[in-house]
């Protein structure tokens, strides 16, 4: 089975700005989901990325790797979002 009855999830983010247009972000995420509270085991991941800012929202590409993991692999990610 994949899944579970539970869902545990934790993020960290640094972001600081670089200039009126750009950015650099540090994380680490944790979590995982389970179905009996003495099964719990975190997946984790950290990585960096850089933000473009534009009018309506940022332009976000990031590069993370797993942590704890005996052959770790490495994610990217595109994000373009909207800025209430």
């Amino acid at each position: 089975m994949i899944g579970g009855k539970y869902l545990l999830v934790g993020s960290l983010e640094l972001e600081r700005a670089v200039g009126e247009k750009w950015g650099l972000a540090g994380f680490y995420d944790a979590g995982n989901a389970f179905d009996e509270l003495g099964q719990i085991r975190l997946a984790q991941g950290a990585g960096m990325g850089v933000r473009y800012y534009t009018p309506v929202g940022p332009v976000r590409l990031d590069v993370a790797r797993q942590i704890g993991e005996d052959h770790p692999s490495f994610r990217i990610h595109l994000s373009i979002g909207y800025v209430w």
